[in-house]
C-alpha cells in the first residue's frame, strides 16, 4: 500500500515541477506553491495518524474505542476534513479548466465528507478498528493525490 502512495506522490512532485517550471506569472507560481504546501501538509498530517494506528494492535478490542474516541471527540476527524478540504480549495484554485474544475468537485463529493461531516465522521471511524482505520488513511492518501493530479492534468 505504501508503494502505491509514495508512487502517487512521486508522480504528483514531477507533475507540480513541470507545470511550475512552465509557469512565468508570480501570481500563478504563488497559487502553485501554496497548492503544493496544502497537499503535502495533509498529506503528512494522514501519514503521521496511519503510522499511529499502524502502531496498535488490531485484536484489541479496547482499540476500537481508542479509533472512535480519536476520530470522533478528539478532534482528529475534524482536522482531517479540513485539510481534505483546504487540499480541495487549493486544487480548484490551480485548475485552469472548467472540466478539470468538474473533476476535482467529483472527485471530491465522491468523497462523502459533504455536507454533514459529523454523520461522515461517524459512518466512516465509528465502527472502524485500527486496521480500518488505517485503510480508511489510504485511501484519502490515495485520493488526495487523484485529485491534486487532476489539478495538474494539462497545464
Amino acid at each position: 500500500m505504501n508503494v502505491e502512495v509514495e508512487k502517487s506522490k512521486q508522480d504528483f512532485i514531477a507533475a507540480y515541477n513541470t507545470v511550475e517550471k512552465s509557469t512565468a506569472e508570480k501570481l500563478v507560481q504563488q497559487d502553485l506553491q501554496i497548492f503544493r504546501e496544502t497537499f503535502s501538509n495533509a498529506d503528512h498530517y494522514l501519514d503521521s495518524i496511519k503510522t499511529e494506528m499502524d502502531k496498535l494492535d488490531e485484536m484489541d478490542v479496547h482499540n476500537m474505542e481508542l479509533v472512535k474516541s480519536t476520530f470522533l471527540y478528539k478532534g482528529v476527524g475534524d482536522t482531517i476534513v479540513s485539510k481534505m478540504k483546504a487540499s480541495v480549495a487549493a486544487a480548484q484554485s490551480v485548475a485552469r479548466t472548467e472540466a478539470q474544475r468538474a473533476a476535482i468537485k467529483n472527485a471530491s463529493d465522491s468523497l462523502g465528507i459533504a455536507p454533514n461531516t459529523d454523520r461522515w465522521k461517524e459512518q466512516t471511524f465509528g465502527m472502524a478498528n485500527t486496521l480500518g482505520a488505517s485503510m480508511i488513511l489510504y485511501g484519502l492518501r490515495t485520493e488526495l493525490y487523484k485529485i491534486g493530479m487532476e489539478a495538474l492534468r494539462n497545464q
